[in-house]
């Protein structure tokens, strides 16, 4: 979530320098929301299942999970919404086209990560399926390696982890150097007029 937050605030010109500082006190809410889910829903060892399930029959597994898990994946979508809709509405077809992959790439590791273990707490069953948990919470546990690795992908260094010749490569000496960014040309022209400024000196 914190990846899709920062990336609405670079798309709304915001410096999320201060915003980091929220990261040191993050673990609080994520301490009171445990010892709620704990309280409410006590969960206990079943020898015969091997797992820790609720001691009371629920029709979820935990719904103070189920609505973190809800609230978490509805600010995700809602931010790379807002950044898809800006990029579209007041960008270049190009910047369009880059905005709009990297917002796609984090949302599909975001469904990868999330969605596997979400089903698994809306349906209590799936517990006693030892394949299907322990694929999702692989993919819970996998969620940084694969937000590192969309990262590193659109990083302007990946041309040089790969081999390709980049703009960080060439030195200041190379005869051609490729654009840092992509240019597209339009039919609209742009008038600008030149003003002659004068300068008065002082009288002598």
């Amino acid at each position: 979530m914190h990846i899709a937050v920062s990336v609405l605030l670079q798309s709304l010109r915001r410096q999320h320098s201060g915003y980091i500082y929220v990261l040191y006190f993050i673990w609080i809410p994520a301490l009171v929301f445990t010892l709620i889910s704990s309280s409410m829903y006590p969960r206990g060892y079943d020898r015969h299942l091997g797992l820790c399930v609720p001691l009371q029959p629920m029709t979820y597994s935990d719904p103070l999970a189920v609505a973190d898990f809800a609230l978490c994946v509805c600010v995700c979508l809602s931010s790379y919404l807002v950044v898809s809709c800006r990029s579209r509405r007041s960008s270049p077809f190009a910047v369009q086209t880059r905005m709009c992959s990297r917002t796609e790439m984090y949302v599909l590791n975001a469904l990868l990560t999330y969605v596997p273990m979400f089903t698994l707490y809306l349906d209590d069953r799936l517990l006693t399926d030892e394949l299907f948990n322990a694929t999702a919470k692989v993919f819970e546990c996998s969620g940084g390696f694969l937000n590192t690795v969309t990262y590193g992908m659109q990083s302007r260094y990946a041309n040089v982890l790969a081999g390709r010749t980049s703009t960080v490569q060439r030195g200041a000496g190379s005869p051609t150097l490729s654009a840092s960014y992509s240019v597209e040309f339009s039919s609209e022209i742009i008038s600008i007029h030149n003003m002659r400024l004068v300068e008065e000196g002082p009288h002598m």
